[in-house]
């Protein structure tokens, strides 16, 4: 499971880079939406993928190596995003 987890992660970030995969698709969905397909663009350039990407391979590496807890998906989204894992008092 945690194999698929990389490569589907390695495969939306060489989409995300890959600016004439990314304009056909955007131009495929624009004109399946009624929309102008030559008026699409890459608009996910701020989408920040890389980072997104490699935090959740090294955490699912953290986590295969027990150095992440088991956690709430609320905890594990704020460890991604923040670098702390904030647990709530029981």
């Amino acid at each position: 499971m945690r194999v698929v987890a990389f490569i589907t992660i390695i495969l939306i970030f060489i989409f995300l880079k890959t600016p004439q995969l990314i304009n056909n698709a955007l131009a495929f969905l624009s004109a399946a939406y009624g929309q102008n397909p030559d008026t699409a663009d890459a608009a996910f350039s701020w989408l920040g993928f890389s980072y997104l990407a490699f935090r959740l391979m090294h955490t699912i590496r953290d986590r295969q190596s027990g150095r992440l807890p088991s956690v709430t998906l609320a905890e594990y989204v704020n460890y991604v995003i923040s670098f702390r894992l904030y647990r709530r008092a029981n």
